[in-house]
């Protein structure tokens, strides 16, 4: 499967020095003394069909040149990833967009990867430098090529580090790409060419005893950690830390926490009552939100030991580098790991759970545990949901063994519709709204209310001799409604009145298709269509077990319970083929939505979803990204909110916004 990923951390502030030089490349030297010699730079398809970027420019030595993206170019069962320097993809590395020197005519030859590959994007965050254009289509094990260096007017810079806290700097020779990163920019000094130094100075701020000495003299952007209070004692109080401001309402800074230091620091001791309770109310989460997504976070302090946050963010949402916005208990503050965390500023990568450290006033601690969940369990009985549907601010949801549940309030709340209680049958497999009435498919036949669920009518014998036959499906085309069941497939052009025998052959899922019936009931439920005024079956013997199908539009989607997804868009004609070969996480598909050009497809292992028509897949599994459950049944989007059924029951998503490949990247990344 092929994936791409975006991940971006916060900037925050701390600490090491590296230094990088940028190189100028070209396939052979410079010009010789005293003559001018120019440069070109040429692309080369690589086995790629389409057409070729061309660089008509003439460079001279040093010229910068932007590399060309690549254009119509394409391999059948590859994906371009970048340009590189020697045809097998060994030399060095060029993404699209980057910026390097001339220094020799170049070849720059499409490296291809196969389509199940997963791709990274590398960005870098210049800190108010220059910016640098992000290196994407980098597999696993691929060098980082240098960048040239930001400039930053009054800064020279210090080199690249792997996290804002320039703890540990990149080195381009040996490092290589596991997964997207974000590579930051230091600037160490504010004078170039002079040495200007700073201090650290604490202040007891009331209190008495021998406050700390910070003798070091600090250059711009070294690493400071933080002295403890010595013996600093106050009557009656505590201390709680120090603080930036004597009133303590500026950065908060307990003992042993580092920050990057670019000006004189004066610390001041703060104190607080010593009735300040840590444990019980001085060490919690007063609020917590993203303010970038509208969200507000659930605080669980029931179970002392394990207080948490509960955050649901929209599917659709980058949740790789949020920035919090929170209040503490007075006078406490907060660290996940080592780095001293500040309100709406420093981001972390919610992919996953982020555990903070708050501590209190009185240096006593707790842990917090805080998940950012995209899916939300909507209040239904039961597992094993098959199918939802809607109709102005009515929705209703069905389940094998459940019955019917509806809204009647967009979402809002739930209440029973229908179970054996009142159509003999608790295990619905399909409703269709048509007519202003609700058709259910159940395993006692068809159930049909006109009067939203206050009376019921009941049709079991459709072939006008079975007792009891199971509907699996139902298609309601203008004035035509199809039935398929145990016993065939059946048509009535009366409103249930009538009924004629179209198939006798078992029959699971049916759908029109411009004009043209689609069903399952050739032998091993293969794919059968049956012409306008025809009465013989084509049979697609390729297309067998079909367990779902949709039409969107023009085209005609059909999911398979071992073959992947079948797609047509010329009414069966010819079809595209979509499996784990293609990056679907499961050849079994159990359910289908397309909304405009995203397709969106359930399977035994979850959600897939492609943004690009089929060609690359991000797959949502339950453990990773919280989907209801591994059978992703009915699909739908309804306002702003995507529904799934499964096995797990329903759930519901905020669905608003669009994808985007560092939003993707994230799924990715649980």
């Amino acid at each position: 499967m092929r994936k791409i990923g975006v991940f971006i951390t916060p900037l925050l502030f701390i600490l090491f020095v590296g230094c990088q030089q940028a190189a100028s490349v070209g396939n052979s030297g410079g010009s010789p003394s005293g003559a001018t010699t120019t440069f070109t730079v040429t692309y080369n398809a690589n086995g790629g069909t389409g057409t070729v970027p061309v660089d008509s420019k003439v460079y001279a030595s040093g010229d910068k040149v932007t590399v060309l993206g690549p254009a119509a170019l394409a391999k059948s069962g590859n994906v371009f990833s970048s340009w590189n320097t020697k045809s097998d993809g060994s030399g060095t590395v060029y993404p699209t967009g980057f910026v390097f020197s001339i220094t020799g005519n170049i070849t720059l030859y499409s490296s291809w990867v196969s389509n199940s590959t997963t791709l990274y994007t590398v960005k870098f965050e210049t800190n108010g430098g220059s910016a640098i254009a992000d290196q994407t289509g980098l597999i696993a094990g691929s060098f980082i090529t240098k960048p040239l260096d930001p400039t930053k007017t009054g800064y020279s810079f210090s080199g690249w580090y792997k996290d804002s806290a320039f703890t540990t700097a990149w080195n381009f020779s040996t490092d290589t790409v596991s997964s997207a990163i974000t590579l930051y920019a230091k600037w160490p000094t504010t004078n170039p060419g002079t040495t200007t130094t700073f201090t650290v100075t604490y202040n007891a701020n009331g209190g008495t005893g021998t406050v700390p000495v910070d003798s070091k003299a600090y250059v711009f952007g070294d690493n400071v950690t933080v002295l403890g209070p010595a013996n600093l004692a106050k009557s009656g109080n505590v201390f709680s830390g120090w603080n930036t401001k004597s009133d303590g309402k500026g950065m908060v800074c307990p003992n042993g926490s580092i920050f990057s230091i670019t000006d004189n620091v004066t610390l001041y001791a703060i104190w607080v009552a010593n009735t300040t309770s840590g444990l019980l109310s001085g060490s919690d989460f007063l609020s917590y939100s993203i303010s970038s997504l509208s969200v507000t976070g659930t605080i669980d302090t029931s179970d002392r030991f394990n207080c948490t946050v509960s955050l649901i963010v929209p599917l659709k949402a980058d949740v790789t580098a949020l920035k919090p916005t929170f209040t503490l208990s007075e006078g406490a503050s907060a660290k996940v790991g080592n780095i001293l965390q500040t309100s709406g500023i420093t981001a972390n990568d919610f992919s996953g759970p982020v555990t903070y450290t708050v501590t209190a006033a009185d240096q006593t601690s707790q842990t917090w545990t805080v998940k950012a969940k995209q899916w939300a369990r909507v209040p239904v009985s039961g597992t094993d949901y098959r199918s939802v549907v809607t109709s102005g601010s009515n929705i209703y949801v069905g389940s094998d063994g459940w019955g019917s549940y509806v809204s009647r309030d967009s979402g809002a709340t739930w209440s029973m519709f229908a179970n054996y209680t009142k159509i003999d049958s608790s295990r619905i497999y399909d409703i269709k709204l048509a007519n202003g009435k609700v058709y259910l498919a159940t395993a006692k036949g068809l159930c049909v209310t006109a009067d939203d669920g206050v009376s019921w009518t009941t049709y079991n014998k459709l072939d006008g001799k079975t007792t009891q036959m199971v509907i699996w499906d139902l298609c309601i085309s203008g004035s035509k409604i199809y039935a398929a069941s145990d016993s065939g497939l059946f048509l009535s052009e009366d409103d249930c009145k009538t009924w004629s025998t179209l198939s006798t052959a078992k029959t699971s899922r049916v759908i029109v298709f411009d004009k043209t019936l689609y069903a399952n009931n050739g032998s091993s439920a293969n794919l059968s269509s049956l012409s306008p005024g025809a009465t013989t079956w084509t049979v697609y013997k390729n297309i067998q077990y079909v367990n779902v199908m949709l039409v969107s539009g023009s085209t005609l989607y059909v999911g398979t319970g071992f073959d992947g997804l079948f797609v047509t868009a010329n009414n069966g004609t010819s079809w595209n083929t979509y499996t784990t070969a293609n990056g679907l996480s499961e050849n079994r598909i159990v359910g289908i939505m397309v909304d405009n050009t995203d397709i969106y497809v359930g399977t035994y292992l979850g959600l897939s979803v492609s943004t690009s028509g089929g060609a690359r897949w991000t797959n949502f599994t339950p453990e990773k990204n919280g989907v209801p459950s591994d059978y992703v049944r009915g699909l739908l989007v309804i306002g702003s909110k995507l529904y799934a059924c499964g096995d797990g029951g329903v759930s519901v998503t905020d669905f608003s916004g669009t994808w985007s490949s560092s939003a993707l990247a994230s799924v990715a990344a649980r």
